[in-house]
């Protein structure tokens, strides 16, 4: 097998695994929902899309064997399994409890491979905890810097270094240019980390797109959007309209600060009568929350 090749390959395995967690994560939220749906015909093109990519996925992971790193768990290999048994018979809109219980383990199994660093032993966690002399913590994996001119402020977001395999996510830091040290920007509510961050150019604002830890810190999954008033540090959530779907990330806002750019992700409509799981620029209004779709992205993130 060539470098295109193999490269084509890993594009087939990664999109039908992005397609399969999605899918599974949106099945769960029905489930969590009442478990019905409004429309026959579009779970229809759910399951359909569902199995297909679930062929996909079994076809490029049998191709790539053990060249690929990190495995996929055998977990998340019986939790495929386990889906694709309870996803064959269904006959659509009403859902069983076995298949939200299949579609809410395969979706938390998914996210642990996806995004679980991987783990490390005793020996290699850090062993010391604490600041440098800007504040920002230690030890850390990486960190990136923005700069705003309008509150004339620096944020950082640091990366901590991996501990036992748990996520640890991004923490956000500030300071004014004259200041000496950072202070730590903490979002409201429970164990949300940063995973994206942009600045606007000229309003005094930055925004956050969080993700939620799964309890055991294993995985991820979309924590929301929330707007930081740099002048003072205070944090908002943007309180965007419940459309079905989430955020996949943040891409960037407009000079005045009152719109921001993400990747959206959903059961987007594909005829009157079926759906499909797709991607998509959206804008969202930070004061409203009013989200609109601003163009398809028909390669998952492109």
């Amino acid at each position: 097998m060539n470098r295109d090749e193999s490269i084509e390959l890993l594009q087939e395995f990664v999109g039908a695994l992005t397609v399969l967690w999605h899918g599974a994560g949106l099945l769960a939220a029905v489930a969590l929902g009442g478990g019905a749906w409004t429309s026959g015909g579009a779970t229809n093109r759910l399951r359909d899309d569902l199995l297909s990519n679930l062929d996909r996925f079994d076809a490029a992971l049998a191709q790539l064997g053990n060249r690929l790193h990190p495995p996929i768990t055998a977990d998340a290999s019986e939790a495929m399994r386990a889906f694709r048994a309870v996803l064959e018979p269904w006959q659509p809109p009403e859902m069983s409890p076995e298949l939200g219980r299949a579609a809410t383990r395969l979706a938390s199994s998914l996210a642990k491979t996806m995004f679980a660093p991987a783990a490390t032993s005793p020996a290699e966690d850090p062993p010391i905890l604490g600041v440098d002399k800007l504040g920002l913590p230690l030890p850390r994996a990486g960190l990136r810097t923005f700069y705003n001119a309008a509150a004339r402020v620096l944020l950082v977001s640091v990366e901590p270094a991996p501990t036992s395999g748990k996520l640890a996510g991004f923490r956000l830091f500030m300071r004014r240019t004259e200041e000496a040290t950072y202070r730590e920007i903490v979002l409201p509510g429970e164990r949300l980390i940063v995973e994206d961050v942009s600045v606007s150019a000229t309003a005094p604002f930055a925004y956050v797109h969080a993700m939620r830890l799964a309890e055991d810190g294993s995985g991820a999954n979309d924590g929301g959007l929330f707007r930081i008033a740099l002048t003072d540090g205070t944090v908002h959530p943007i309180q965007t309209r419940d459309s079905g779907g989430w955020v996949s990330s943040l891409l960037g806002a407009s000079a005045d600060g009152r719109t921001v750019y993400v990747i959206a992700t959903g059961a987007m409509t594909a005829s009157p009568n079926s759906c499909r799981i797709g991607y998509g620029l959206a804008s969202v209004d930070v004061d409203t929350g009013e989200t609109i779709e601003l163009a398809p992205l028909p390669g998952i993130f492109a």
